[in-house]
């Protein structure tokens, strides 16, 4: 009974010095669960609690790599100083983004939260060059971070199931609010897993255990089961790319998706076996540790065609910009490490981190870029069929082909559903535009926007599945 109260014990000031090492995070984690609990009580959904909610879960991986680089620096003159950077970060982003329900939105935010969990790999050793300790910090995150959620996602099941059959078999729905499961999983997701991972995080980034014990688990599924595979891909899409050059085609349009996904696998692969790449037992994972970065560049090479094809042809969608992003990080890391023959594995976040948040920013971001070059597309074939008149839209007045039909409605609903309506200011007249805007602050509203998009220049919205005129 006394290992169990001193387990017990334990656990209790585990957790408290996890509330002091970083009260903003768990004040944040806190603020997410109890505001999106209290979001799906109210009957008039509110946008300013939905923006404090998103500004917060945004901002929990932001402080936890505040904290880690204020206490990496022994900056212990101003404990306050990250919980204050975190709140301003927080308030800011809560006043300078506008909320929105367009996909482009939605891929900015997981995209903002990408970067801030690759700032808390590697901001503890901004300034420190050990990389043995950096290794070792990375893989106890993640292993943390798998803990975390496979606990916050056992107790979330086992807790509504119990529910579930508390309300089946004994009729009583009236004891739990409506809502309960999504309550729940609030709860779950961030005031439970976001301790579970904070209580991971090793307290001091000198002491961390060395990879000296490595998995031997680990170590035989990458070396007989991981890398064979890979090798297998890599074969595939070389016998696919001397297709390509024997027949003179281009590729398909998948295949880029499928080479950066080898490239990103080829890397993680390389990145879990840094502490034994000199020990490795089998001939096929010592060639693919030494030559997967050579062996990559032609495969780059047919990326870089066929996205450049596509670009030149369909004009720049985000997809297709951070594929080309994605081609060009890949490529600069292969010739970084063959021709520097360094093993600063810290480049790998750092690089991408720096190439996600620039590509963010500006004019040159992919969600600028990307706009920019949808709506063009769209103007022209809108001029081109005569439906855009002196910088204005107007009805039809010819029969256009099903298949341009079909291509102005794609076009149309991509802009909608990525950037919104407001995008096309500069060709819709004042009263059609605020029509539509009023519209469009409903998002049940989306399909009849298209409608009535269309029937003002005169054509039958087509949605993309359909492949054929219909006969009515």
């Amino acid at each position: 009974m006394s290992n169990q109260n001193n387990f017990a014990n334990n656990i209790a000031i585990d957790i408290k010095k996890s509330y002091l090492r970083f009260p903003f995070t768990f004040i944040l984690s806190a603020i997410v669960s109890f505001l999106g609990i209290y979001f799906f009580d109210i009957l008039e959904k509110n946008d300013y609690i939905l923006k404090i909610i998103i500004s917060s879960i945004i901002s929990i991986p932001f402080s936890i790599a505040i904290y880690l680089f204020f206490e990496s620096i022994n900056y212990k003159k101003y404990l306050f100083l990250p919980s204050l950077i975190s709140f301003v970060f927080v308030t800011l982003h809560f006043f300078a983004t506008k909320l929105d329900f367009t996909n482009g939105y939605y891929y900015k935010i997981s995209q903002l939260f990408l970067i801030f969990h690759l700032f808390i790999s590697v901001s503890p050793f901004l300034f420190k060059k050990d990389i043995n300790n950096f290794w070792s910090f990375n893989k106890n995150l993640l292993h943390r971070l798998i803990l975390a959620i496979l606990y916050s996602m056992t107790l979330f099941l086992g807790l509504s199931f119990a529910i579930f059959i508390t309300q089946y078999l004994f009729d009583l729905n009236y004891l739990f609010p409506k809502n309960i499961y999504i309550k729940l999983w609030f709860f779950c997701a961030f005031i439970f897993q976001v301790s579970v991972f904070i209580l991971g995080i090793p307290s001091s980034i000198e002491n961390i255990k060395t990879y000296e014990k490595y998995p031997n688990g680990l170590k035989t599924f990458i070396q007989y089961i991981f890398i064979p595979l890979l090798l297998l891909y890599m074969i595939i899409l070389y016998f696919y790319l001397g297709k390509i050059l024997l027949a003179w085609n281009l590729p398909k349009g998948q295949v880029g998706w499928m080479v950066s996904t080898l490239g990103v696998l080829g890397i993680l692969c390389i990145l879990f076996l840094y502490p034994v790449r000199k020990s490795l037992e089998t001939r096929w994972s010592q060639i693919f540790e030494k030559y997967f970065y050579i062996l990559l560049l032609p495969l780059l090479a047919m990326l870089f065609l066929g996205v450049f094809t596509r670009i030149y042809t369909y004009g720049f969608t985000e997809n297709r910009y951070f594929l080309l992003l994605l081609a060009f990080w890949l490529l600069a890391i292969s010739l970084y490490f063959k021709i520097s023959k360094s093993n600063n594995i810290k480049i790998f976040p750092i690089s991408l981190l720096i190439a996600l948040f620039v590509s963010m920013i500006g004019p040159w971001g992919a969600y600028q870029v990307s706009e920019r070059s949808q709506v063009k597309i769209f103007k022209e074939s809108l001029a081109n069929n005569k439906i855009l008149v002196n910088g204005k839209i107007q009805k039809i007045t010819q029969t256009l082909s099903f298949e341009e039909r079909k291509r102005i409605s794609s076009l149309f609903e991509y802009i909608q559903n990525n950037y919104g309506i407001s995008s096309l200011i500069e060709v819709i007249n004042n009263e059609q535009l605020n029509n539509l805007l009023e519209k469009e602050k409903v998002k049940s509203n989306h399909q009849e926007i298209k409608e009535l998009f269309m029937k003002e220049i005169g054509i039958k919205f087509i949605p993309k599945w359909q492949t054929k005129e219909k006969v009515e």
